[in-house]
């Protein structure tokens, strides 16, 4: 079974929507992997083989292990922002809302990226921040770039934690000098290989017209995608996407989040707090309408429920819990559906998110690629099985 650390999932509840392939050609690095899909994200971002590629699309990246949460994500960020420092207040502001007693040790260094034949100058960051009674130390890297005629930030982040370790280190120095290789081997431009994609994959327990997009030997469950979907099962984390410009995305993973007595408890304090801070705008859709991010968590911290913003279903055999969201970030709307599954004991065996992901460039198209992706959803919640 993955363990997936509750940092390192609050980190993905950032990164929904499309997804990064991972694979090998003759270009990748020795010793390292794919970490993204160069002709989708028009750069090539190598991690260490050992590493853990996260599947998360608009933000590519990766993480050390179950037992090490120190990772680097990286996105290009279309941006008209006036100057460069308009762009890294603008990226300083994000990552605070995340993090109390946030603090900046180092403020916009020069730097090189890249291999030898494409370096690029860039600015470099350092911030230490507390996130639930962890201190963490967080290095961004900033790169004026422009991709396919739009100009903007590759944006590359390596967040670990500060705290002492068993070695009398901590692991943001541990893992550092990975994070310079990954800083030295990024390859700008939309000219690099990408990695070939898999075949689908079909046992005699696949459903007809579907595909197999998790990994048997590594989860305890089985998720099955249509057959026109692309899938990378080379992650801890199982997914798979359709689409290209505005993608359509599902992905699965298991938590164990500690003192938790409810699924709604689960919902406000790792899904809807994170978001609300990150996003440019959340919204909760319930039966009665949209509620702001405050007006459910107020509404919980009274009842213990938000009314009518969940649907019960039943998925796997279990019973599970459906919560919408809408949300904003730049100009990209995202339509934003978890179901969380509970197996048998949700203390012993974890709990289970399905996260399906529609992003447009307005609320209305979103909203509407949700309910045009609604049928193979469905066949998706309709097939999840535990092993």
């Amino acid at each position: 079974m993955k363990r997936i650390c509750l940092f390192t999932a609050l980190l993905l509840v950032l990164t929904v929507c499309l997804l990064c392939g991972c694979g090998r050609d003759d270009t990748v690095p020795e010793g390292m992997k794919y970490a993204s899909d160069p002709a989708r994200d028009g750069f090539s971002l190598f991690v260490p083989d050992y590493w853990t590629v996260t599947q998360n699309g608009i933000v590519c990246g990766a993480y050390v292990s179950n037992l090490d949460e120190s990772n680097v994500t990286a996105v290009f960020t279309p941006s008209d922002a006036p100057d460069a420092a308009s762009f890294f207040e603008e990226s300083t502001g994000r990552l605070e809302k995340l993090f109390s007693d946030f603090r900046q040790e180092v403020a916009g260094e020069t730097v090189t990226a890249g291999t030898e034949k494409n370096a690029k100058s860039g600015y470099s960051f350092v911030y230490s921040g507390v996130r639930e009674e962890t201190t963490y130390r967080i290095n961004q890297i900033l790169v004026p770039l422009t991709l396919s005629g739009e100009e903007g930030y590759f944006v590359l982040t390596y967040t670990a934690s500060a705290e002492t370790n068993r070695t009398d280190s901590t692991d943001y120095e541990d893992n550092y000098a990975d994070f310079e290789k990954i800083v030295q081997n990024v390859v700008f431009g939309e000219q690099t290989s990408a990695p070939a994609p898999s075949e689908p994959v079909v046992d005699r327990h696949t459903p007809a017209g579907m595909q197999l997009a998790s990994n048997s030997k590594a989860t305890e469950y089985r998720l099955y995608v249509p057959l026109s979907w692309t899938v990378d099962m080379h992650s801890g984390f199982t997914s798979a996407y359709t689409g290209t410009d505005y993608p359509v995305s599902v992905n699965a993973a298991v938590y164990y989040p500690e003192e938790i007595t409810s699924t709604a408890e689960y919902w406000i304090r790792y899904k809807v707090t994170p978001m609300a801070q990150y996003f440019d705008q959340l919204q909760i859709l319930t039966d009665s309408g949209t509620i702001t991010p405050e007006a459910a968590t107020e509404q919980y911290e009274q009842s213990g429920d938000v009314t009518g913003s969940w649907t019960r279903l039943q998925v796997g055999g279990c019973d599970a819990f459906r919560y919408e969201f809408l949300a904003v970030l730049g100009d990209t709307w995202y339509r934003i559906s978890h179901v969380y599954v509970i197996n048998q004991s949700f203390f012993d065996r974890g709990l289970y998110c399905l996260t399906f992901t529609c992003s447009a460039d307005s609320a209305d198209a979103a909203n509407a690629a949700m309910e045009a992706h609604a049928e193979e959803f469905t066949d998706i919640l309709d097939t999840f099985t535990f092993d």
